[in-house]
């Protein structure tokens, strides 16, 4: 959980700066709500509209699967092992396996006299440390796997983590929640995704009062990518609607346009081309149930 104050992202101001999570408004005004839509209401502003533009329809980072960092070990006193010890005696390294795994590997060699005592060497990728027995290693490697000590030097995105492509439950052809050595992708312009890029335009702002007391209408407009050739234009083209390259997408540029001249009023309906109609009222079940 985020709010966990064990975790190592509250020591950065990045992360202390301003508040997460969902909050119910409450009118206190904290500078640290400001910037989250889901705990800082918009204004009561009668005379105001809100048009919301992006791009959708490139795989866009979305979640990571962490874990431990793989573990090998080896003993640290030079020798190797007596006959009629477990199979795959170790001389040098093992090889690298998850911890959980790793553990079992030293107890099986611990329940030998000859080897409970000896010192071992536990390496975590780059990280070696030493200890004088197998039960001090092994007490180690399950104090990581609680999570405890410095958990930002152990923990790295798990990159065995795989789903089966048949598992995709929005069928958008972005492979939608479904993770890649350890990454799962979504739709979105390419760096942010779909639900933060459009969620509340679509329904935040409108199925919870709360988050707009003063009922600003809000339009959403979605573009499709359609990049042009590297060799035409490396920023992708008068249609492109990557993240950053989308403030060359003439029909963004007429739109802006439009809304500076006052005459927006063929914006004033939505165009969604994503599945964001299927999944918006799906999240704002569940803040309901949070408020």
């Amino acid at each position: 959980s985020a709010e966990d104050s064990n975790l190592p992202l509250r020591g950065y101001a990045s992360w202390t700066s301003y508040e997460r999570g969902l909050h119910r408004p409450d009118g206190s005004g904290d500078e640290k709500r400001l910037a989250n839509p889901l705990a800082s209401p918009l204004p009561i502003a009668p005379n105001m509209k809100i048009i919301c533009m992006y791009g959708v329809g490139q795989p866009t980072e979305r979640a990571y699967s962490y874990g431990f960092r793989g573990v090998r070990w080896r003993w640290a006193d030079g020798r190797g092992l007596p006959a009629g010890l477990p199979e795959g005696r170790i001389f040098q390294w093992s090889s690298t396996r998850p911890i959980d795994e790793t553990i079992v590997d030293l107890r099986a060699y611990g329940h030998d006299e000859l080897n409970a005592n000896r010192t071992v060497k536990i390496d975590l990728r780059g990280t070696t440390r030493k200890f004088a027995n197998i039960s001090e290693a092994s007490a180690f490697l399950e104090e990581l796997q609680r999570g405890a000590g410095d958990v930002e030097r152990w923990i790295r995105i798990n990159t065995s983590r795989h789903s089966d492509e048949d598992e995709d439950p929005w069928d958008n052809n972005v492979t939608d929640g479904l993770y890649t050595y350890g990454v799962a992708k979504a739709d979105g312009d390419s760096t942010v995704p779909l639900v933060s890029l459009g969620y509340m335009c679509t329904h935040g702002w409108r199925d919870l009062p709360e988050f707009n007391p003063g009922r600003i209408p809000v339009y959403t407009k979605e573009f499709a990518h359609d990049p042009s050739s590297l060799v035409i234009d490396a920023r992708g083209g008068p249609a492109t609607a990557k993240h950053v390259e989308i403030i060359g997408n003439h029909e963004v540029i007429m739109d802006v346009l439009h809304i500076a001249a006052g005459n927006s009023t063929h914006l004033e309906q939505d165009r969604i081309i994503s599945n964001l109609t299927r999944i918006g009222p799906i999240i704002t079940e569940r803040i309901r149930a949070m408020l």
